[in-house]
């Protein structure tokens, strides 16, 4: 992980070396993690591990499906919601229509009340957007440093570097853990 974050040099010229500031926004996130897990740790079930625009299968617009089930895995439910808004927010990054809520989307909050209708709990639009937004971010974060590393080994394995669209989501998925990081020190 440092490595891959040096190597795109995504830091500010504090005075410190690029690995003392790596070293400290992954100390910053596990942190934030440790803090926020205990909020909102439902029972296990089996986790998707992609979701993705497109590994969803769609009839008129509505959802029909998962495929791509490589990445399958026992986890906490939370995780597919991080990645779901974090991917979904990535996906839409170029849609001019698109409004933000703080880092998660109104798509984002879309597929939020959806997972709690889901889980037959009420759903309050205020709620989502602060409280369950708020304690949904590591898991984000965490959606957002995965795609990255990803982004990296896969270059790294074929000893090529990013091409432009892997390039431009390897550095969305950095500005975007730096913005989680920012708002979870703040809190």
């Amino acid at each position: 992980l440092k490595e891959g974050l040096i190597s795109i040099g995504r830091f500010s010229k504090s005075g410190e070396s690029a690995e003392e500031e790596a070293d400290a926004k992954v100390a910053l996130l596990l942190a934030a993690l440790k803090r926020k897990f205990p909020l909102a740790m439902p029972n296990m079930v089996i986790n998707h591990g992609d979701v993705h625009p497109g590994n969803i299968i769609y009839n008129q617009g509505r959802a029909l499906a998962f495929i791509d089930f490589d990445y399958a895995c026992a986890g906490n439910p939370l995780n597919d919601l991080g990645y779901a808004v974090f991917m979904f927010g990535f996906a839409n990054k170029l849609d001019p229509f698109r409004e933000e809520a703080g880092l998660i989307t109104v798509r984002g909050v879309a597929l939020i009340r959806a997972y709690f209708e889901a889980q037959s709990q009420s759903f309050d639009q205020e709620r989502v957007t602060e409280a369950e937004a708020e304690a949904l971010l590591p898991y984000c974060g965490l959606a957002a440093l995965h795609t990255f590393i990803w982004l990296a080994s896969e270059a790294e394995k074929q000893n090529n570097p990013l091409r432009d669209s892997h390039e431009r989501a390897a550095l969305f998925s950095i500005d975007y853990l730096e913005a989680v990081l920012r708002k979870l020190s703040s809190s």
